[in-house]
């Protein structure tokens, strides 16, 4: 999982140079993404407690 957060991280750099508005969608929507999950993990955690 975190070396397809990084290949993300790594094409959304490399395209602020030329896609610089599409990029910023991109990276709202992994910022979404990672806190979705982060709450998932978060509930898991929670229910088998």
């Amino acid at each position: 999982m975190l070396q397809t957060h990084k290949c993300h991280i790594n094409i959304a750099i490399t395209g602020t140079c030329t896609k610089q508005p599409f990029t910023i969608s991109c990276m709202l929507k992994f910022i979404c993404m990672l806190n979705a999950s982060k709450q998932i993990r978060s509930s898991h955690v929670m229910e088998s407690n």
